[in-house]
């Protein structure tokens, strides 16, 4: 496990966070940890609030915890890695930073309505059922983190 010098992680919180990274969707969590639903549901609102976004969604979340170096980065997806257009990897960097629909369209550049059709593109193009997973995917890749080629556009939360 990853840890970050300026937060403490509890051992409930660390056990959800390593998970929520490896792309498992919240109400797995449970059955995967052995925490109660309540419990993993506490832990997600504390590391949201931890991190300084109440509000984020899953994806943002996981991003927040491998970007700050809470949990290990994820491994690399099984099969090739995507050939993804300029379009998909800004998409994919807007997806990693913002909750709100309408943010991650303002983010990608893109009108609201057509990310109703941009979005299941890239869910298809990486393999993806979910943002957490494209989020969880793209670091596996290295398509999103630090070194990325989108990484100035990954900065700020939400």
């Amino acid at each position: 496990m990853a840890s970050s010098p300026s937060l403490q992680l509890t051992t409930d919180q660390q056990c959800v966070a390593d998970l929520l990274a490896q792309g498992v969707h919240a109400l797995k969590i449970p059955s995967r940890s052995g925490l109660g639903l309540v419990v993993v549901n506490a832990a997600l609102h504390d590391l949201r609030c931890m991190l300084g976004c109440p509000d984020a969604s899953r994806a943002v979340l996981a991003n927040l915890l491998i970007v700050n170096d809470l949990v290990d980065p994820p491994r690399v997806p099984p099969g090739p890695e995507p050939t993804l257009s300029h379009g998909q990897l800004s998409l994919m960097a807007a997806v990693a930073t913002n909750s709100a629909l309408k943010d991650i369209a303002r983010a990608s550049s893109m009108p609201r309505a057509q990310l109703d059709w941009e979005l299941p593109r890239l869910f298809a193009a990486t393999g993806s059922a979910n943002r957490l997973q494209v989020v969880v995917r793209g670091h596996g890749w290295g398509l999103l983190g630090a070194s990325s080629p989108n990484a100035a556009a990954q900065e700020a939360c939400p």
